[in-house]
């Protein structure tokens, strides 16, 4: 293949190039416009879009409470009906169905707490044990 060729063959390439760079310019501006709005929140961006920014600089959506409780106040109230023994799956089951705001993680690290602060006890693989009634619970809370 000749030089000719070659250079003929980029330029008929030139319009597909151009329009590629304009679409990636329209991009780089779009993101430039998000980081100086984010910038003009002056540190509270996090808080107004609802994120949770963990020490990695990792963002997480925190969850709509208006729906329902979360973590351990979730737990408390699922085992404040019927204290005793828990699978950690059967939590899960019960916080989804009653359209609590906790992810099944979110399950396991409250039920992680309680047995850290004593208000609930290992008793097996994945299986918890809550006493006390309902107030007794929810005193606890």
């Amino acid at each position: 293949m000749e030089a000719s060729q070659i250079t003929s063959g980029l330029i008929d390439r030139l319009p597909e190039w151009e329009a590629e760079a304009e679409a990636l310019e329209r991009k780089a501006r779009a993101v430039r416009q998000v980081v100086e709005g984010l910038k003009a929140l002056n540190g509270d961006a996090a808080a107004i879009l609802g994120l949770n920014i963990g020490p990695n600089g990792s963002a997480a959506v925190l969850p709509d409470v208006s729906k329902g409780p979360v973590g351990r106040e979730a737990v408390r109230r699922l085992v404040a009906e019927r204290p005793g023994v828990w699978k950690v799956s059967d939590l899960k089951d019960a916080a989804r169905r009653r359209g609590f705001p906790i992810s099944k993680m979110g399950v396991e690290k409250a039920v992680m707490r309680m047995v850290a602060s004593g208000e609930a006890v290992k008793v097996g693989y994945g299986r918890y044990r809550f006493e006390g009634g309902a107030q007794e619970v929810m005193d606890a809370a």
